[in-house]
């Protein structure tokens, strides 16, 4: 859950961005940490939203954000996510 410089995590979301064929409208980030990515993907347009099961990092990034991400998954996301990113999540 690192805490890079905003300008670090824009250049990581547009990197991810640049590699796809289409650009997505929706996006999830699975194992958002302090939900510097997913803010990040939000700045650029995406309707996106974070998973986080640690408390800490739901807590930082509601207090930095301002960014509620959620702690657990929903069975069903209607419509459902373009694009999903695992950033360090398999480790």
């Amino acid at each position: 859950m690192g805490d890079a410089a905003a300008a670090a995590w824009d250049q990581r979301a547009a990197g991810i961005l640049a590699r796809l064929p289409r650009p997505p409208t929706r996006a999830l980030d699975f194992g958002a940490g302090q939900g510097h990515l997913t803010h990040a993907l939000r700045g650029r347009g995406l309707v996106a939203e974070g998973y986080e099961p640690s408390l800490a990092g739901r807590q930082a990034a509601q207090e930095r954000y301002r960014l509620a991400l959620w702690d657990s998954l929903p069975e069903v996301v209607d419509p459902p996510f373009e694009l999903v990113t695992l950033i360090h999540s398999l480790e």
